[in-house]
């Protein structure tokens, strides 16, 4: 709900229906599987983003943002209908970082004829704002592709369903809610959402052990629970690309199941690039292309 780590990061998952999964290969080397004809998994984030921006005069005011209603259970494949009898939290404050800006992790959250009312929201998603003061603003999450009806400016007449056209109080995975608040007397309230920004990474599993590579060069090895002799994975890197200390060539053999390596390329290739070669145990199994 917070934040994700290294050892604790957001669900994600990508489904794929109706796939033919065919024969060959050997134990060491099986044939690759490339569902929808993929070279790698288009993961997908289970829960969404939500961003509270403080500016100008608010900054100064807000004393802490709590949110309420998020969902205690995630779903690895896209909702189609809401749940039943969902279970929530009902109040967890927002990670605050540099800039004044607030931050929360909500799990996708379905639901049907959803309605604000002036108090005892069990199912819709939202925020309060407390002030030094102790003045409250709940502030519903909704779903609007577009320029808020009525006065633009006034989100809350909106998402509080005042207006003849009705908000979508969904909650939809891998979505970035954006809000900022710019005053909080005659509060005003900018309002953005958009597909929350993918991090491009590339993904090798291998017989045994994983790897991967991110956006910024850095590579890891990881050793899965079936990793057993002989076991040797060799990192070489494509000319003109080298790893960080210049050389162009990494083995990596320790078979302890938990055991991982970390290695980073000098430069970033650019797309188009095929820049490192996977081999295991002396064959080739994975050339890495941007």
């Amino acid at each position: 709900y917070l934040n994700a780590s290294e050892t604790k990061g957001f669900p994600m998952a990508r489904v794929y229906k109706n796939q033919t999964v065919s024969p060959g290969g050997t134990e060491s080397s099986p044939a690759l599987f490339r569902p929808d004809g993929e070279d790698e998994v288009k993961l997908i984030r289970v829960v969404a983003k939500l961003e509270v921006h403080i500016s100008g005069d608010a900054t100064a005011q807000v004393k802490n943002i709590n949110f309420h209603n998020a969902r205690r259970q995630f779903s690895l494949a896209s909702l189609t209908t809401p749940e039943a009898d969902p279970v929530y939290h009902n109040a967890q404050a927002l990670k605050k970082t540099g800039n004044n800006t607030y931050i929360y992790y909500m799990p996708e959250a379905l639901m049907t004829s959803a309605q604000w009312v002036s108090s005892g929201n069990k199912l819709i998603n939202y925020f309060v704002i407390e002030t030094a003061m102790g003045t409250t603003y709940e502030v519903p999450i909704i779903t609007y592709d577009g320029i808020i009806p009525g006065d633009a400016a006034d989100y809350l007449t909106f998402a509080k369903g005042e207006l003849p056209e009705k908000p979508d109080y969904q909650i939809y995975r891998n979505h970035r809610y954006v809000y900022t608040i710019k005053k909080l007397e005659g509060i005003e309230i900018y309002y953005d959402i958009n597909p929350w920004e993918m991090r491009q990474s590339a993904f090798y599993m291998g017989y045994g052990y994983n790897v991967g590579v991110d956006e910024n060069g850095k590579i890891t090895i990881s050793n899965t629970v079936e990793a057993c002799d002989p076991h040797k994975v060799t990192l070489k890197t494509i000319s003109p690309f080298a790893f960080s200390d210049n050389t162009t060539e990494k083995t990596f053999d320790n078979i302890d199941p938990s055991a991982s390596g970390d290695y980073a390329l000098k430069t970033v290739p650019a797309a188009g690039d095929s820049y490192l070669e996977v081999w295991y145990n002396d064959v080739l199994v994975k050339t890495f292309t941007k």
